[in-house]
């Protein structure tokens, strides 16, 4: 997915990996696989949510800034 950096109100000085997105989709169980990032101090973006759309996800973010969402259908 492609967007605008300012839509989501970043600008030139912000860290390097923020404005790009990614997201995985998970097959299996991904109350297991967030749990599993939980015990291993993974930095979350955000935390698992139900969406009202029909998917779960969290996100998380490495150490360049670099969004990962985890989703479920």
């Amino acid at each position: 997915m492609f967007t605008q950096a300012k839509e989501h109100v970043i600008h030139a000085k912000e860290t390097f990996g923020i404005g790009i997105m990614r997201y995985l989709h998970i097959y299996g169980d991904i109350d297991e696989y967030y749990r599993e990032l939980k015990e291993n101090s993974v930095r979350f973006a955000e935390e698992e949510k139900n969406e009202p759309y029909g998917i779960e996800d969290c996100s998380v973010t490495d150490p360049n800034e670099y969004r990962f969402t985890l989703v479920r259908r």
